[in-house]
């Protein structure tokens, strides 16, 4: 519950001690069910079935036009989104001993109900409300082809059906107008068709672990990922998604009348098709364990957010990086250990087949993290855990350079006979003054990282 608006003006994002905030507060009010059942006397194996439904009610906060917030609606800017999500899964455990001695399948069915919604405080609709059903068909095996080799190979199949109301995207303001000489322009409400929509995509997997020791293995796999972008934000800037919109579809006040109207096919990006390499070494050598893996990725329609037309810019795009974790029982009571990743992108600006830029910080906010921790156990089941977190921000682009931190954690807990366990953790201890790579990549502004944190909590198990 702010007491005050934000100002932009000073490189990174502070309370505006002149502007008291006037707006309803922030609030989550969510709730998750989970079921799970199992048969391992299932007559073709072991068979599981999962089930849920979520409830989402997430309000956000009330914002004004600035530097940052480039649009905004005439009327009422304060949101609330809703969603309802229900699902289930079957998969049965299947032996194929008749191929190879311990070889398995596991194989089922996936299905997805998700509702969206997101309105005003007043209650109108400032995204499409939607409804998707998702039906997929899913099959993952695992064969020891010889004593030292498995080989994991995999194929789903999913069905997706999409159907997206009729509503009426409200009044708006921007500041993005200044080439046309304003400071502030009023742009019409856009009536955006809905339809339903239906689209598919196989998707496979294989890879494979080979024992070079009795205590290192070797791994690789190929495996495809399909995502879909966020489609409700394009309706939600419905006729504004790019400046030459604005006169064709939406109107400035006093500029040009546009045509009011426009449909969700326009609008929607393609799903993005991902397709993922990796291979990697790991072992256990008693108290040492470690994992070393290199990856590389490609897409053909990425989902790269682009500031400068308030849209998804779908091309070819590649990330590649590398990760390595280790760990070691230095004594019989502490153990010591990191965590080290590096991640790099590129991808297709002007659609010509060739990678000519850097993926943006939206993207890849920093290019080095990592974390150096201790574990340690004492007395009456007493545990505690010191951290170092370290990231190196990204300087690709000049003018958006996103520095890095270094930032102390520490946490201590003690667990009960009753299964409860009590816990303590600070978060940068020092309270460093640091960015937030995350949210200053995603906004385009500098914005503040939390200073110390302090949780507190208890949990029961039963």
């Amino acid at each position: 519950d702010p007491d005050w608006y934000t100002d932009y003006s000073t490189g990174t994002a502070v309370p505006d001690y002149s502007n008291p905030y006037d707006g309803e507060s922030l609030e989550e009010n969510s709730q998750y069910f989970t079921a799970r059942y199992t048969d391992a006397d299932f007559s073709l194996g072991s068979l599981e079935v999962k089930a849920f439904y979520n409830h989402i009610e997430k309000r956000s906060l009330m914002t004004e036009l600035s530097s940052v917030n480039t649009f905004v609606y005439t009327s009422d800017n304060q949101t609330v989104l809703y969603g309802d999500r229900a699902g289930a899964t079957a998969s049965v455990n299947s032996a194929l001993d008749f191929l190879t001695e311990g070889s398995n399948v596991t194989w089922g069915v996936d299905y997805t109900f998700d509702r969206t919604t997101q309105e005003t405080i007043g209650g109108a609709d400032v995204i499409a409300p939607m409804t998707q059903n998702q039906i997929a068909g899913f099959a993952q095996a695992e064969i020891p082809v010889i004593d030292r080799f498995r080989l994991q190979a995999g194929a789903r199949f999913d069905q997706f059906f999409l159907s997206v109301d009729d509503f009426t995207r409200p009044e708006s303001q921007t500041n993005l107008l200044a080439s046309r000489g304003l400071s502030v322009a009023t742009i019409g409400a856009v009536d955006v068709t809905g339809g339903d929509f239906s689209y598919n995509q196989w998707t496979f997997n294989i890879g494979g672990v080979f024992d070079v020791t009795e205590d290192m293995q070797a791994y690789g796999n190929f495996s495809q990922g399909y995502a879909l972008a966020d489609v409700g934000a394009f309706t939600r800037r419905a006729g504004a998604n790019t400046t030459a919109e604005l006169c064709s579809i939406s109107g400035i006040s006093g500029v040009c009348t546009g045509s009011g109207t426009t449909s969700f096919a326009d609008i929607s990006p393609e799903p993005q098709l991902v397709n993922t390499y990796e291979i990697g070494l790991r072992g256990d050598w008693d108290r040492f364990r470690a994992n070393l893996s290199a990856y590389f990725s490609t897409s053909d329609k990425g989902t790269t957010f682009d500031a400068s037309t308030n849209s998804i810019s779908q091309q070819k795009e590649r990330l590649w990086g590398v990760e390595f974790n280790g760990e070691a029982n230095v004594l019989d009571w502490m153990s010591v250990g990191t965590v080290l990743g590096y991640s790099e992108g590129q991808y297709d600006t002007d659609d010509d087949g060739e990678f000519d830029s850097y993926l943006p910080n939206n993207r890849i906010p920093t290019t080095f993290k990592g974390l150096l921790y201790s574990n340690m156990n004492f007395e009456h089941d007493i545990t505690a855990r010191a951290e170092v977190e370290f990231f190196s921000g990204r300087s690709r682009d000049i003018d958006n350079k996103i520095d890095g931190a270094v930032l102390l954690n520490a946490a201590v807990a003690k667990t009960f006979e009753n299964n409860g366990r009590l816990s303590l953790g600070i978060r940068n201890i020092l309270d460093t003054d640091y960015i937030n790579p995350t949210a200053t990549a995603t906004r385009g502004i500098n914005v503040a990282g939390l200073g110390r944190t302090i949780a507190l909590s208890y949990q029961v198990k039963f």
